[in-house]
């Protein structure tokens, strides 16, 4: 067979498109195992409130019945003997319990069908349960954690083998976290691996056969989740689709990486929609992965660009992997490294158009929505120096108000407010340019965004 010109050149344009997608390999630098370690399937990260040093890895072993909690050198702060098979484990922020604002990690008790929650004291950084023992979830497989942007609210999504997806709400009762379910949906078969994006407000989930699924996470969003990526479909993802997690960065930029246990590698999906797929990877001496976890948090010494976690299921007992993400961004090439964005226990912490108002406001400070463009819905924050009342409103270009998303009082802090696209009348508006206000006490501030169909 001989090409001319032309078919070389398209030759070797396919095979440099090809090898973007190709897994690279990368080197772990740290494995955590404790001597009772059988199969830590899942983990999340626990950020120290003032000394990022101190933080800690937290990875549920099912076969063990043990919560671990790692250093960042790999020693045991704690091995917590739990009454169930812990599945998935995840982490939120500033929860409301007794008067104060506590970090809880939340997972699901596969035994006894149940969301069981702790609590992390900064001081020990060590775990003590702080539920009521009856949040029933029904058989359950996975679970994620969700703080709505919207409402701040918590929640925890749990997935099953029959593809069963359930949100439960949680909140405060007697002193202690109790849950009640306010959605539930399905997909056709096993699913275990979740993440919610705390930023754009949507759910992930990894049914194993086929694919990623995404869904807006707010209660009310309906129960039709749609397919981003589907395994075999040429993106890289391979069947067997296991964890889920998601790494932040400015503008709604960022990526989803997604593990398969058929594939031995890991699979990089943009942030954004249409969440194109931009690389795979692999890390030396790990196959089999079931729980992933990605932090672009600096925490110092040799995590000082953020780290990306997996479980390594090669090779008995099963442990967690952990592997620098400036070592998987420079192997696959063009992936972004942002450190200074995304907080997970304040959420945004700095924009593109950052220059144009002050990060601490003397009064107000109205950011960029994101995603933007968006479709179907985007996110607008906004920052208050103390208690104020507040208008937030969408118009069109010729002033007309459009939507009114807040009027009312709104304590000192950051805020975000969803836009579904729709009016104050709940119809879809058109597509186009539009503007939002954001008025208090004599300031005002806009801003513009677009809205796509």
């Amino acid at each position: 067979m001989t090409f001319g010109r032309k078919g070389i050149f398209v030759v070797f344009s396919l095979l440099l498109t090809c090898s973007a997608l190709w897994a690279q390999k990368v080197s772990s630098v740290l494995t955590l195992k404790d001597g009772d370690t059988k199969d830590q399937d899942d983990m999340c990260f626990w950020v120290h409130p003032s000394n990022p040093e101190q933080s800690t890895i937290i990875a549920s072993d099912k076969e063990a019945n043990i919560v671990f909690v790692y250093d960042l050198d790999g020693n045991t702060v704690q091995a917590l003997s739990v009454p169930g098979k812990p599945g998935n484990i995840d982490i939120r922020y500033g929860f409301p319990l007794s008067g104060n604002l506590i970090d809880v990690v939340i997972y699901n008790d596969r035994t006894n069908n149940k969301i069981a929650i702790y609590e992390v004291d900064a001081a020990t950084r060590q775990l003590s349960r702080v539920d009521n023992g009856a949040i029933n979830a029904g058989a359950n497989y996975g679970t994620c954690a969700y703080k709505s942007p919207v409402t701040g609210k918590f929640y925890a999504f749990t997935t099953a083998k029959d593809g069963s997806l359930k949100q439960f709400e949680l909140f405060e009762e007697n002193g202690e976290i109790a849950g009640r379910e306010v959605r539930s949906f399905k997909l056709k078969s096993q699913t275990e691996g979740c993440a919610c994006d705390d930023e754009t407000a949507q759910a992930y989930f990894g049914e194993e056969e086929n694919g990623i699924w995404k869904i807006g996470a707010e209660p009310g969003d309906g129960t039709s989740p749609n397919m981003i990526a589907e395994a075999g479909d040429g993106t890289g993802l391979e069947a067997d689709v296991e964890g889920l997690s998601i790494y932040y960065a400015a503008n709604g930029e960022g990526y989803i990486i997604a593990s398969s246990q058929g594939a031995d590698k890991f699979t990089i999906l943009e942030r954004k929609a249409p969440h194109k797929a931009v690389g795979e990877f692999e890390v030396e001496k790990a196959g089999k992965t079931d729980g992933v976890d990605v932090i672009n948090v600096p925490l110092g010494g040799r995590f000082s660009k953020g780290l990306f976690a997996y479980h390594n299921g090669s090779k008995e007992p099963y442990g967690v992997g952990i592997a620098k993400w400036e070592d998987i961004a420079s192997e696959v090439g063009g992936l972004m490294i942002d450190t200074e964005y995304w907080d997970p226990r304040r959420g945004a912490v700095s924009t593109s158009v950052a220059d144009e108002q002050p990060a601490i406001p003397s009064t107000l400070t109205l950011l960029q929505n994101y995603p933007n463009p968006f479709n179907p819905s985007t996110v607008i924050p906004f920052r208050l120096d103390k208690g104020r009342e507040i208008s937030l409103t969408v118009t069109d270009l010729l002033g007309r108000t459009v939507r009114v998303l807040a009027d009312g009082r709104f304590e000192a802090g950051s805020h975000t407010l969803k836009w579904d696209g729709r009016n104050d009348f709940g119809e879809q508006v058109p597509a186009g340019l539009y503007i939002y206000k954001l008025q208090g006490e004599g300031v005002s501030f806009a801003k513009k965004l677009t809205l796509l169909k």
